[in-house]
C-alpha cells in the first residue's frame, strides 16, 4: 500500500462524530481506520449478523434461567449447587454480551 498523503475534509455534528468513535474504540480501531472501513462497506459485523447473535444470546439466557429455576427448586442436592454454581457464571458471561451487543446492535 502506498504512503498515505491526502486528506479528505468532512463536516459532520459533535453528536455524529462522539457516535462514531464510540464505535470505533469499541472496535479497537482509530477513527480513520473506521470511517474508511464504512465508506469500503468493509463491515465489522453487518446488522442482521448482530441480530442473529443477540437473538441467540436471548435465547441462551433464557434457556439458563429455565435451568436454573429447575437447580433452584432441588437445590437440596449437590449436583445442583455445582450446576447453580456454573449457571452463575454463564449468567454473568451472557449479561456482559448482552450490554456489548446492545451497544453495537442500538446504534
Amino acid at each position: 500500500m502506498s504512503e498515505k498523503s491526502e486528506r479528505i475534509f468532512l463536516r459532520i455534528s459533535s453528536d455524529e462524530k462522539s457516535e462514531m468513535q464510540k464505535i470505533a474504540d469499541n472496535h479497537n480501531m482509530s477513527l480513520s481506520k473506521y470511517i474508511l472501513s464504512s465508506a469500503r462497506q468493509n463491515r465489522i459485523a453487518e446488522p442482521a449478523e448482530l441480530k442473529k447473535i443477540r437473538v441467540q444470546l436471548l435465547r441462551i439466557g433464557n434457556l439458563t434461567n429455565q435451568i436454573a429455576h429447575y437447580a433452584n427448586t432441588y437445590k437440596s442436592k449437590s449436583e445442583n449447587a455445582l450446576i447453580l454454581d456454573k449457571l452463575e457464571r454463564v449468567q454473568l458471561e451472557l449479561e456482559i454480551n448482552k450490554k456489548i451487543f446492545g451497544e453495537i446492535y442500538d446504534k
